[in-house]
């Protein structure tokens, strides 16, 4: 477990890869506090208008419990039902972790096709 520190922390800034893809930079921690705020940001952006992919780059998130989980997952949900790819990019190690007991390491991997034109 993470200390409580009474606060909920994350971040989230999203920018854009191309014209259809979206990289979305989390911050800090994704768990009970965080999770409708990261939500709701993904959720926001997939149907802000159509797109390709969306990438969630990781490497600044500290830790990731079920919830930040139920986050991610809601949001690939929706993306996969407008026809937008979803992957997450550079896990923190801890993160790494959780996605692998999980198994969701291998259903948030960047889908092949868009692996050779990524930047």
């Amino acid at each position: 477990m993470r200390p409580h520190d009474g606060q909920a922390s994350l971040e989230i800034v999203a920018s854009f890869l191309d014209e259809r893809t979206v990289r979305v930079t989390v911050a800090g921690v994704a768990d009970l506090a965080t999770e409708a705020e990261l939500g709701r940001a993904l959720l926001a952006i997939v149907a802000s208008k159509p797109l390709a992919g969306l990438e969630v780059d990781l490497r600044q998130v500290s830790f990731l419990d079920s919830c930040g989980i139920r986050a991610l997952v809601q949001a690939r949900n929706a993306a996969v039902n407008v026809g937008c790819a979803m992957w997450l990019t550079n896990p923190t190690p801890i993160v790494r972790k959780v996605l692998e007991i999980t198994g969701l390491d291998r259903v948030f991997s960047r889908p092949h096709a868009m692996t050779a034109s990524a930047p």
